[in-house]
């Protein structure tokens, strides 16, 4: 039974190591991790990181930025399973390195399966500024920002000032302050020049319909 199990954890490991290399041939950093922050494996990519990701104590994995690790960290411990979502965590532009995303993946059911002991699936991104604006709903899911507040960040980043932005979408100065201030806790930044640099680095194209 004992070597039965070993058999069974060195194949579960040979997966997790599979999974993480394919993501390195995408150009993806990535880890496989257990739900309770042990990591599985990662691949070089993300090995080649050491600014940006950090091993620490029991095979756990930390981001190097303070404020994105405690968004991390709070992901990882936000559970997992089948009810559980993704959630992506910015990371700011640093001297020492580029602004990234790193999405946290929750496996489910054969992936969960074929993967066992495996909980999610860490996935990195780096950002390439453009001087394109991302749209709201893009805006919404790769940082968790409320409709009103993907609004203010996207008017932002195309270049209105707080007051102009507050102006065009019917708000107050006051809620335009308070909607910057929650916008920079979801996206671990600190001003607004800081802000618009990130949005406009997470401008995803999106690829046109048939027949435009």
């Amino acid at each position: 039974m004992a070597r039965a199990g070993l058999i069974g954890a060195r194949l579960r490991l040979e997966r997790a190591r599979a999974t993480t290399t394919a993501l390195a041939a995408i150009g993806l950093p990535a880890a496989v991790m257990t739900s309770r922050g042990r990591v599985l494996a990662t691949n070089q990519l993300l090995d080649a990181l050491p600014l940006v990701f950090v091993p620490t104590a029991r095979d756990g994995l930390a981001l190097a930025d303070a404020k994105a690790n405690k968004l991390f960290q709070q992901a990882i411990a936000s559970g997992t399973g089948d009810a559980a979502s993704g959630r992506s965590v910015p990371i700011a532009p640093s001297e020492t390195s580029e602004a990234m995303i790193v999405h946290l993946i929750p496996l489910r059911r054969l992936a969960h399966e074929l993967l066992s002991g495996a909980d999610i699936l860490i996935a990195a991104t780096a950002l390439n500024p453009t001087n394109l604006v991302p749209s709201p709903t893009i805006l919404t899911r790769l940082f968790d920002l409320s409709p009103a507040e993907a609004r203010l960040a996207a008017a932002l980043a195309s270049g209105d000032s707080l007051g102009v932005a507050a102006t065009n979408a019917n708000i107050t100065y006051r809620t335009a302050s308070t909607y910057l201030g929650r916008i920079f806790d979801k996206t671990g930044t600190h001003h607004q020049a800081q802000l618009v640099a990130l949005l406009k680095g997470a401008y995803v194209p999106v690829a046109p319909s048939k027949g435009e």
